[in-house]
């Protein structure tokens, strides 16, 4: 992926501040559903001189999540098993680079994260047989077996609840197989993004991957559901290799923002969490509806798209003769409604007919507005399709 695919994101970040655009570009949650009463009582009780030293990172907090991930996502861990991190994209970071240095090919989805994109850019530049890419609609544990060799070493990176960019959720069958594939070969591990398992629309939760085998590691964050800017993220995994990406780590940044992590530690410890993600689900679930809503009245019948069971966005697929990288930045100027291009989610800059739009940072007027706006663009600039 090209430097201007990169700045992008970074472009449509900024232009997300502006009073007068209405972003579905940014995967960015409500701010205004952010636990701040909360937050800024839990900030008072444990501002003090010690906290705001260079300390340990918190093993409250650590103790924390190890209950977390019991009670939310039936996963049982331990604090030496865990990492905390500087936000999730850190952690992602420290393990691609860990493995790389081991000598292990990545494997990819074919739409993925921009920001492990980001990642991979410089190595794919550098290596670009290092990463494989997997086909797009096809069964994972099928193109895993495809795409591997017993004499190579791999890692998989995936989003497995309300992928981003495609918004799908990998079925339980699915993951159980990918996980039995990798205990069998042995020269597989598994790179496990969740931030959006908590925002689930469904009665229904899937374990993660990483219950099912020994050889996946997990990475989570505290920044879809209550402040990215508190930074904390973690990992969790083997315990030898979790004290190797800490040495890692502390190489980079010294110390975490260990003020968060009391303030954090302590929100968990007083207030409901499961509380709070039950009132985002409410209200990012009719969010999410009344998108839908208006895909159906303003784009063309023939766009597809799949209602997501988790996660903050809609993946779009046009015709294949649209390119719908050609004209968003003149949309984003005429008509201050942005979206995010698929080609912006792809290494290789494959099908280009692709949008990734998000639904949790507009507020419901905007998304009705902007949805309008947005499909009288889309005719407007590519013809009527």
């Amino acid at each position: 992926m090209s430097n201007t695919s990169e700045l992008i994101i970074q472009t449509m970040i900024k232009l997300s501040c502006k009073k007068d655009v209405i972003s579905f570009a940014a995967g960015l949650p409500d701010s205004s559903l952010f636990p701040i009463n909360d937050l800024s009582k839990s900030m008072l009780r444990v501002c003090s001189s010690h906290n705001l030293q260079y300390t340990a990172p918190s093993f409250k907090l650590k103790n924390k999540i190890c209950k977390i991930m019991d009670s939310f996502l039936n996963l049982n861990t331990h604090s030496e098993n865990i990492l905390l991190t500087n936000g999730a994209q850190q952690g992602l970071s420290l393990l691609i680079n860990f493995f790389l240095k081991k000598h292990y090919n990545i494997v990819i989805d074919q739409y993925t994260y921009p920001g492990v994109i980001q990642i991979l850019n410089e190595i794919s530049q550098l290596t670009p047989n290092k990463i494989k890419i997997l086909e797009y609609g096809i069964s994972i544990h099928k193109a895993l077996k495809k795409i591997t060799k017993d004499s190579e070493k791999y890692i998989y990176y995936t989003v497995p609840n309300g992928h981003n960019p495609t918004s799908k959720t990998i079925s339980k069958d699915e993951r159980k197989e990918i996980a039995k594939f990798a205990d069998k070969n042995q020269n597989l591990v598994i790179i496990e993004d969740d931030p959006y398992h908590w925002i689930c629309y469904n009665e229904e939760r899937y374990d993660p991957i990483t219950k099912y085998t020994k050889n996946s590691f997990y990475v989570g964050s505290f920044s879809k559901i209550i402040g990215p800017s508190l930074r904390t993220g973690w990992i969790i995994g083997d315990t030898e290799i979790i004290k190797t990406l800490q040495n890692m780590k502390d190489m980079s940044d010294l110390n975490n923002a260990t003020f968060a992590q009391h303030i954090l530690a302590d929100y968990l410890e007083v207030y409901s969490l499961e509380s709070h993600v039950a009132k985002l689900k409410n209200i990012y679930r009719e969010k999410r509806d009344l998108m839908i809503e208006g895909i159906k009245k303003y784009f063309p019948p023939y766009c597809k798209y799949e209602i997501p069971h988790h996660g903050m966005f809609i993946f779009v697929e046009f015709p294949s003769h649209i390119n719908l990288s050609k004209y968003h930045m003149d949309i984003a100027s005429e008509y201050k409604v942005l979206y995010i291009p698929g080609k912006t989610c792809s290494l290789n800059k494959e099908s280009d007919n692709f949008m990734r739009l998000n639904f949790t940072l507009a507020n419901f007027d905007q998304i009705s507005k902007g949805i309008e706006k947005l499909g009288k663009a889309l005719y407007y600039y590519y013809n009527g399709f």
